[in-house]
């Protein structure tokens, strides 16, 4: 079998990919398949289910000897993650007892491999084929082999083709599978060697990360839940494994699998709460929450979930306006968290190097997570900061004494490509921004206001002495797939109008409007057309607004740079161009926005990009041709060396 990356990263595409899994609901995600449906009600079968799979991959639990900073919640994640990260980086070198450092984060925007990374850089290719091959072995190994995978297949086999497990709606032989005959074995083994015997991608390469950082030696790690807490993979890691765990801000997503109402969500992120641990959250009720008796429904679900496993709750507290003196909830020496919040947004404010590559005002929260995170994790390992939060704070006097130099520098390196990222090429400036929540929305159309009021010379992005020809450009690319896009748009939108206080019959404030799907390029000829009912409503709900002074739709993010680039060019004039809505479609267009660069501007630039990825897409066809042979034998399988 080859082993290559390229093989890897073939066989990944093929394994039943997050989006489905969530589609069938909590048989995938809260079940992962077990047949254990008597457990108890205080464990999550999923868990345990991992729990397996992991000790057949090689890592039992006396094996993970790492401490984790996991972390969970609706949106922050990704920058507490990143700011966590960045600050064990830079206090490593005065500590040497934080080791190697692992951080599991998702999604990822450019290579699967980002998602995985020690010492602050994705894992090498070498590393992450062995450890995808090891994981990819032990699993097949396991299926081939089972009993249990050789029993009773008789009614099923009379309605489904075991040969074709995608047209048998991807049949989990894993757990119940083929008639004992030749035939059917042989097809059994086959298939347990293939890629529709996996677990669904998240599981999958949840496997692998902790694999890689058990076997690589990792000391300190950061773990993003991939979906809520309670059943996700990485909740996996028990008490001793974890030195904190952080909830971030709370909101209403994924809730065919986590809940209905914010207050079973909260219950599913707390579900990473352990015994005996500090588990830090922002306190809505202290925080200008606008639906105060959800604020308040939300914290005490919270609370009640800390009681219960024993967890050591802190809350955050404060949104920049009237902190009320409050003291941890477990009374641990009267530090009070919330001038730490106060702290972090006036320094947001006065030391514009503390924000770093990571923009908007929203993000002091975050900060401010993740140094009490990494302060507790610290402390996990026997390193006492006495500078951080160590005095009796008090509201009457928010300036807290510095942070020590090396926290600041570690926040001020902190990235996160993707989220609040800018990007200046020439006279066009990229604002790009995976927000995909109303909440998440609504703080990107805060950042792109403040960033373009901040540079504007008379203070307003859109008013002002300049004539329209004068002042710079504005652009929208949008596009959400998977939600509810118009009334995400309408999130958005309703943000920018209030944060530039633009009112209904002032000129529009953006030029262009683009409405796109997430492809790079348009289709082939084999691929037809592309369904573009969510672009073309968009499209009609912003032209209702009145918003955009043109509004158009293409089936690709390539046509919309190029829209883009060609808004203002030859003239020299300025262009902002905000992209949003999907990670997905950041991504993509971060992707143009690389292979562009250097390569010439509008239609020889688009040109170029187009061979690039039409090469890209040429070889992988090749690859797959070559690859799709029969699966050797289990008795024949010689190991990977």
């Amino acid at each position: 079998m080859d082993t290559s990356y390229e093989n890897a990263l073939r066989l990944l595409g093929k394994i039943e990919s997050n989006k489905e899994a969530i589609s069938k609901g909590t048989p995938s995600i809260d079940n992962a398949g077990t047949t254990n449906s008597d457990a108890p009600t205080s464990a999550s079968p999923s868990v345990k289910r991992f729990q397996k799979d992991l000790a057949v991959c090689g890592v039992s639990p006396e094996n993970i000897d790492f401490k984790a900073i996991h972390v969970a919640g609706t949106k922050g994640k990704g920058s507490v993650t990143a700011y966590c990260t960045s600050l064990l980086l830079e206090l490593r070198s005065q500590h040497a007892g934080i080791g190697k450092i692992g951080t599991y984060t998702s999604p990822h925007l450019l290579d699967v491999r980002e998602r995985i990374c020690i010492d602050g850089k994705p894992v090498a290719r070498e590393v992450f084929a062995k450890h995808f091959f090891e994981v990819w072995a032990a699993l097949s190994e396991v299926v081939a082999t089972d009993a249990g995978a050789r029993s009773s297949y008789t009614q099923e086999k009379e309605t489904k083709d075991i040969a074709n497990p995608k047209s048998a709606g991807n049949l989990s032989f894993r757990w119940g599978a083929a008639r004992e005959t030749q035939e059917d074995t042989q097809k059994l083994v086959d298939w347990a060697w293939g890629p529709y015997s996996k677990p669904f991608f998240f599981w999958f390469l949840t496997l692998v990360a902790f694999r890689i950082f058990v076997y690589e030696g990792v000391n300190s790690a950061v773990v993003e839940v991939g979906i809520g807490g309670l059943h996700d993979p990485t909740n996996v890691l028990d008490a001793s494994q974890v030195s904190v765990a952080v909830v971030t801000q709370l909101g209403l997503d994924h809730m065919a699998l986590l809940g209905n109402t914010i207050e079973q969500i909260a219950e599913q992120k707390a579900g990473i709460f352990k015994a005996g641990r500090p588990a830090i959250t922002r306190d809505l009720t202290a925080s200008g929450y606008q639906r105060e008796k959800e604020a308040r429904s939300v914290m005490q679900v919270l609370r009640t979930c800390a009681q219960k496993t024993s967890a050591h709750m802190i809350p955050i507290q404060g949104d920049g306006t009237d902190w009320p003196a409050r003291k941890h909830e477990d009374g641990d020496g009267g530090k009070d968290s919330s001038d730490l919040l106060k702290h972090m947004q006036d320094r947001h404010t006065t030391a514009p190097a503390l924000r770093g590559r990571m923009g908007g005002g929203f993000q002091a929260h975050n900060r401010a997570l993740a140094i009490l995170a990494v302060r507790e994790h610290l402390r996990s390992l026997g390193i006492e900061y006495p500078e951080i939060l160590n005095q009796e704070g008090t509201t009457t006097s928010p300036d807290l004494s510095p942070l020590p130099p090396e926290w600041e520098m570690g926040l001020s390196k902190a990235r996160l490509r993707g989220r609040c990222e800018t990007l200046r090429l020439g006279v066009m400036t990229w604002h790009l921004d995976g927000a995909h929540t109303s909440d998440s929305l609504e703080e990107t159309g805060k950042w792109l206001s403040q960033k373009l009021i901040a540079r504007s010379n008379d203070g307003s992005a859109h008013r002002g002495s300049k004539t329209r020809a004068e002042r710079p450009s504005k652009v929208l690319v949008f596009n959400q797939a998977d939600r509810d896009a118009v009334w995400l748009l309408n999130c958005l939108t309703t943000s920018i109008k209030k944060s530039f206080q633009w009112e209904s019959g002032e000129p529009p404030l953006f030029d262009l409007a683009v409405f796109t799907r997430n492809e790079v390029v348009p289709p082939t000829a084999e691929e037809g057309e592309r369904k573009m009912d969510v672009p073309v409503a968009c499209k009609r709900a912003m032209d209702g607004e009145r918003l955009s002074a043109r509004t158009v739709t293409v089936d690709n993010v390539l046509e919309a740079v190029s829209l883009c680039r060609g808004l203002n060019e030859g003239t020299g004039l300025q262009t902002d161009v905000l992209v949003t809505g999907s990670i997905h479609l950041v991504a993509s267009a971060i992707k143009v926005l690389e292979l562009q660069e250097g390569e010439g501007k509008a239609e020889d630039a688009k040109a170029k990009v187009m061979e690039k990825v039409k090469m890209e897409k040429e070889r992988a066809m090749a690859l797959e041709r070559k690859l799709t042979k029969k699966p050797e034998p289990v008795s024949k399988w010689e190991g990977w060396g």
